[in-house]
């Protein structure tokens, strides 16, 4: 459950609360901190409702409504649309000390409620108020926007995948194979793995299975894939570091003790 710190200055002295009627101000403080780590949350009135019922037994379903429509219209809250679902951006919550710093805006510390932030939308709604968005918000808006939609992304090409040709599947049953017959165990190769091989030879259209093959050997006899537990992924990415054969890392003085000590000798 978000946990936001009301600023009492900000909304004690607000000027576009104020042009609400009084029973609609009083619903400010208790839906504030409906919002996530991004000032965000969805607009579902039932849902909401549910959770104030408790405490404010006179709202309804239309009540609710108008008092989100009051916030949009007088320019406290930012509403807009994504699959048929609409949600809210509370305006100015992105000022600095009102939202958690940056590095806290993710999964890992609070679940987000809402789609990354449209800014150029939001730019032209708080205009429609003769505002404007500031630079240092600006900048955090938009790094946080970028990484919800980097990861966003990632989740949408995974779901998109096309579905594997013969020809490439009967290539990475190959691969596990080896794999299997080389390290003696499967590999736990995931479909980010897969994806990775597909686009090794969508970007080079010349690369034959045949040199795939030979290199994948190489990767699997290097003595510094291990580290990276033998992932896919890692090959796809340091292709061109197995055309010459396996990369060999010299031991070091520890490993060449260790070696030594198992087989009687003492240190040199």
């Amino acid at each position: 459950m978000p946990k936001r710190v009301l600023d009492g200055e900000g909304f004690w002295g607000s000027r576009k609360l104020r042009r609400c009627p009084v029973w609609i101000r009083r619903e400010y403080p208790y839906l504030y901190p409906l919002a996530d780590c991004n000032g965000n949350f969805e607009l579902d009135i039932p849902v909401i409702l549910g959770k104030l019922k408790a405490n404010r037994p006179d709202l309804s379903i239309r009540k609710l409504g108008l008092v989100f429509e009051t916030f949009k219209k007088e320019g406290l809250a930012f509403v807009w649309a994504v699959a048929r679902r609409q949600y809210i951006h509370w305006t100015r919550s992105e000022r600095r000390g009102r939202l958690p710093r940056l590095s806290r805006r993710s999964n890992k510390y609070e679940r987000k409620l809402a789609p990354p932030l449209p800014l150029e939308e939001y730019k032209a709604y708080l205009h429609t108020f003769g505002e404007t968005l500031d630079a240092s918000a600006s900048d955090g808006l938009a790094l946080a926007t970028a990484k919800a939609t980097a990861k966003a992304t990632d989740r949408a090409t995974e779901k998109t995948t096309p579905p594997a040709s013969p020809a490439f599947r009967a290539l990475t049953d190959w691969l596990i194979k080896t794999f299997q017959e080389t390290i003696g165990k499967k590999p736990t190769w995931r479909k980010k793995d897969f994806i990775a091989l597909a686009l090794l030879k969508k970007e080079n259209s010349n690369l034959t299975d045949n040199e795939i093959k030979i290199r994948f050997v190489s990767f699997l006899d290097s003595n510094t894939t291990w580290l990276q537990g033998w992932q896919l992924w890692k090959f796809c990415k340091d292709f061109d570091s197995f055309i010459e054969g396996p990369v060999i890392r010299p031991p070091t003085q520890q490993e060449i003790a260790e070696k030594d000590a198992a087989v009687g000798r003492g240190p040199r």
